[in-house]
């Protein structure tokens, strides 16, 4: 068990989920503590099908990928950092899958093992509606034999760090030209996701067009509790009926008045994820109610170039003749 200040010791930080939801936080936090954060090798179609012969398959893709970075840390990592993601925003839920993630991680680690010693799972519970996030990483440093004093240092480094990746994000954002730009949404370890996003956006780059992926950066809110980086996010007052924190986040984007600058919206979601499955009819719908074209790209592990490529196409065309006809 790692604790009482095993300073070096290496832990391994799978690209998928968390790293996405607070990203540059935890690596940041653990090197500022002494340890070695060991961040899993890009994402690959290798890594993906090697770790298939042990994901479940009904997991969503966004699991698999994760489950594919468990294997790229095998031999790499003392342990792994996962935690249970319960709410990130007060209020507001993860998706239920997060709750039993370290767990089955354990398991799957262990089967991936093939007999020899699995890393240690390395896990706290993240539930911003009972406690604020700061609170949470005090008592969790503790346990590793770090004080306060010591924690919130560690707090104060990692939200700097995050920060430094969103404002890169908005830079990058503000930069892109206004005419014509798509607006692109989903979870961000989806949007994060190179093995996702990659064809996606190079097909949108050879048509011309400027994508603006959705940023999930906080923004000075007023609110109580202490250290909250994720929740800073969200007014704990939002009347949404939405409690899915990012869906919530996307649907208050998606209702406000900058939505008529885009020339489409495209929610871009996995196979096996309930949560895009419920939410797609409702962005659809308030996107016609503004008058924003809008298209859902479904992806999975089969997915192929081709097709995307094609269902884009079709979307850009389909902008253009609209343009033609309102102005004939």
């Amino acid at each position: 068990m790692i604790g009482e200040r095993e300073k070096g010791t290496k832990i391994g930080l799978p690209r998928g989920f968390a790293y996405y939801l607070y990203p540059g936080f935890f690596e940041t936090f653990f090197a500022e503590l002494g340890f070695t954060p060991v961040v899993s090798e890009a994402s690959s179609r290798t890594i993906l099908e090697k770790s298939a012969l042990f994901s479940e398959t009904e997991h969503c893709l966004s699991h698999k990928i994760f489950d594919a970075h468990l294997y790229s840390l095998l031999g790499k990592a003392d342990a792994v950092f996962i935690p249970r993601l319960l709410s990130m925003t007060k209020k507001y839920l993860c998706c239920a899958k997060f709750g039993a993630l370290p767990d089955a991680s354990r398991c799957v680690l262990r089967s991936m093992a093939g007999g020899k010693k699995a890393p240690q799972v390395l896990s706290l519970d993240i539930n911003e509606t009972r406690e604020a996030l700061g609170k949470t990483l005090l008592r969790f440093a503790g346990k590793l034999g770090f004080s306060k004093k010591e924690a919130e240092k560690a707090c104060a480094h990692s939200v700097r760090a995050m920060n430094a990746v969103y404002e890169t994000q908005i830079r990058r954002n503000r930069e892109l030209p206004e005419r014509g730009r798509f607006l692109l949404i989903g979870h961000s370890y989806t949007l994060g996701e190179p093995l996702i996003m990659e064809p996606i956006l190079k097909k949108l780059r050879a048509l011309g067009i400027p994508a603006e992926v959705m940023s999930f950066e906080p923004r000075p809110l007023p609110f109580k509790g202490g250290f909250s980086p994720f929740g800073r996010a969200f007014s704990f007052d939002m009347p949404s009926p939405i409690r899915w924190c990012t869906f919530a986040k996307i649907e208050e984007r998606l209702k406000s008045p900058e939505l008529s600058r885009y020339a489409g919206v495209l929610q871009i979601g996995v196979v096996n994820c309930g949560a895009d499955s419920v939410m797609t009819g409702r962005f659809r719908r308030l996107c016609a109610e503004r008058g924003t074209a809008f298209m859902e790209l479904m992806m999975d592990e089969h997915s192929g170039t081709a097709g995307t490529d094609t269902r884009l196409e079709a979307f850009a065309d389909s902008l253009v003749w609209k343009e033609m006809s309102f102005s004939s």
